[in-house]
């Protein structure tokens, strides 16, 4: 994988990780939280991302913000973490 794709990879996942979700979330109610009401991903973008990719677990929001999100890339197994900024 380019350095640019990978890149890519980690940004889609770092703006997955702000919106709403949990473990076993899937198709549109996946798609729609991702799209978070306009403040996220596009529809195109969050299709793709929802038919790619399976929520593992996320931690709820602390009253500072921080809440983290593992994801699992479908095609391969691999799991990936996300932090959400403050």
């Amino acid at each position: 994988m380019s350095m640019i794709a990978d890149y890519f990879k980690q940004a889609e996942l770092a703006l997955a990780a702000y919106a709403n979700l949990f473990s076993g979330i899937a198709g549109d109610e996946f798609r729609i939280a991702l799209e978070d009401g306009g403040k996220g991903m596009s529809p195109t973008q969050a299709a793709f991302f929802a038919s790619h990719w399976r929520v593992i677990d996320q931690s709820p929001a602390s009253p500072t913000g921080f809440s983290a999100t593992v994801f699992e890339e479908i095609s391969s197994g691999k799991r990936y973490l996300a932090i959400r900024g403050t």
